[in-house]
């Protein structure tokens, strides 16, 4: 009797569908010849990540056992974060032309991600490395973070046709990117094929005389409407727009744009009368995001359709109140994610939902955060609240609130607590509001259920609490901003259901028991599951969240 193959080549295609490092791992142990086939699919699926000389050296290592096999399937490498702690692990002279030699080595890479800096002494600190990047032909993405001279250098001499471009550095000759600093930096190919942009500081507004002759900001003589536009843009981000965000220049260098508007904070004051202009001006067709602060959301005036608005720096809740309640009542979306600091008060979303928003809403991410490190140590705090909230309380207070959302099919509750204890500095905060909120005492079944019976149209309800729990760390020096807190303790727990109005039988796949009785049936998601759904229905925090939550740091 003949012995059973493996088809080695219809594997390699099962392994295309497989999404989780895990899966990928476990196809590998199959047999030997599947381990090639997981090892090429993992270096296609997931960027590699290159933090220091010794993570350089390790890969290079790896790569160049088999550069034949394995360099063609390289699609992203990020070269760009160092480990959270100081000290970093030291490079070796020889480390630059290591990764030279990886850059130069991937003939289909398509994503780098490098981090600048001078005196830094990373190995990306080398014009040999920088001009490896821009000698790659295959890029499509390119990401340049840091302080370094190099940055501006490897900007200008980028030959491919990159689609994304994220300009995240500046040095002493420039603080802010203007449409001038733009013409002037970026190759000529570029603006014609960009479809995503990514800048730090942006400002557009150039008519403030104190702007027109400072060192490090580029002007321009010349009208706006002359200036190079960027036809093919889809997507823009700026952390921060500085001065007023005037929508006739926006939409005249981005005349695309209808995917992610993202403007950071307005760095100037929210004016009635640029609501007004805003409103004058010609808009996109529509847009699928809008990522901003409450001032920016106001100034804007944005008319066109927005699949989904998420409002970061929600303090001072006076300053919120003026400006998004007025701004979402004349302009409800169906998707909305706001963020708000519980240290005003409990009462964050009075008036916030008017008929017009009630009519329109059918998806929400709110996220409440209870801080004594930010507004907690501000004037706008409320001494009762930081000092004796209390979860039952807030979800009491947060109940009649939400009833108005009558067509909300969808909603995501993330209650987060950032405390920075210093015995020698001590900052009052609720400490029975972090017990409370423990996943060990914390009763997310019966958050969920009281959710739902509020809400007649919900057929999803997302629960989480978090923690960032920080004192001092005696073994750094208390000036040290880059790791003066350490971390004692940290949590993330997240729940999901989908609600049942009537109890409809067996649960579904993914499906764990049943929360309710003479109510919303409740049936519990397995965490997998719960995460695609909140994914695809675009209940997502933004990168501030990530950042507010501690996602972004390793433990």
């Amino acid at each position: 009797m003949s012995s059973t193959t493996l088809n080695v080549d219809v594997l390699a295609i099962v392994c295309e569908f497989l999404t989780d490092v895990p899966d990928i791992l476990a196809f590998s142990l199959t047999c030997s010849a599947l381990r090639l086939v997981a090892n090429r699919w993992l270096l296609s699926m997931k960027p590699i990540y290159l933090a220091d000389g010794v993570s350089v050296r390790r890969f290079h290592s790896f790569l160049f056992a088999d550069v034949p096999a394995r360099a063609p399937h390289i699609r992203e490498l990020d070269i760009i974060n160092p480990p959270p702690r100081p000290p970093l692990r030291p490079t070796l002279p020889g480390d630059s032309s290591l990764l030279r030699e990886i850059l130069i080595s991937c003939p289909r890479l398509e994503r780098v991600a490098v981090f600048l800096q001078d005196g830094s002494h990373r190995c990306t600190d080398d014009p040999r490395v920088t001009d490896a990047i821009a000698g790659i032909q295959s890029l499509r993405s390119l990401s340049i973070l840091g302080t370094s001279v190099y940055a501006l250098d490897l900007l200008r001499q980028v030959r491919a046709p990159l689609r994304k471009l994220n300009i995240d550095f500046l040095n002493d000759q420039l603080d802010f990117w203007s449409p001038a600093a733009l013409e002037m930096f970026l190759p000529r190919h570029l603006p014609p094929i960009l479809e995503k942009l990514e800048l730090y500081n942006f400002i557009t507004d150039l008519d403030d005389p104190q702007l027109q002759n400072h060192p490090r900001i580029v002007s321009s003589s010349q009208p706006y409407r002359s200036m190079t536009t960027y036809p093919l843009v889809r997507s823009l981000y700026a952390v921060c727009l500085f001065q007023r965000p005037l929508l006739d220049h926006l939409q005249h260098f981005f005349p695309a744009l209808d995917g992610t508007l993202s403007l950071g904070i307005l760095g100037a004051s929210p004016q009635p009368q640029l609501r007004r202009s805003s409103h004058s001006r010609p808009v996109w067709k529509k847009l699928d995001r809008v990522i901003c602060d409450p001032p920016m959301f106001y100034v804007l005036g944005l008319r066109c359709p927005i699949r989904l608005v998420m409002l970061d720096f929600c303090s001072p809740l006076a300053m919120v109140r003026r400006c998004v309640e007025p701004a979402l009542r004349e302009h409800p979306v169906p998707r909305l994610k706001i963020t708000f600091a519980m240290t005003e008060g409990r009462d964050v979303l009075d008036g916030l939902f008017s008929p017009e928003v009630a009519r329109a809403l059918t998806h929400l991410t709110l996220v409440l955060e209870f801080a004594n490190d930010g507004p907690g140590s501000e004037p706008e705090a409320d001494v009762e609240t930081v000092e004796h909230l209390r979860w039952a309380d807030l979800l009491d207070t947060l109940i009649p609130r939400l009833r108005p959302l009558h067509k909300l099919t969808h909603l995501r509750l993330v209650v987060h607590t950032n405390i920075h204890h210093d015995p020698s500095c001590p900052i009052a905060y609720s400490d029975a509001f972090v017990r409370e909120t423990r996943p060990s005492a914390f009763d997310f079944a019966g958050a969920a259920a009281r959710l739902a019976g509020t809400l007649p149209a919900l057929r999803c309800v997302f629960v989480a609490t978090s923690a960032y729990l920080a004192v001092p760390d005696p073994d750094v020096e208390a000036r040290s901003y880059y790791s003066y807190w350490k971390m004692v303790e940290r949590w993330y727990e997240p729940r999901g259901w989908r609600v049942d109005r009537l109890d409809s039988g067996h649960a579904r796949e993914g499906e764990g028991d049943r929360e309710g009785e003479g109510g919303p049936v409740l049936i519990e998601l397995r965490k997998d599951v719960a995460e695609a759904i909140m994914e695809d229905e675009e209940l997502v925090l933004s990168e501030v969240d990530n950042g507010t939550l501690h996602f972004d740091e390793e433990d």
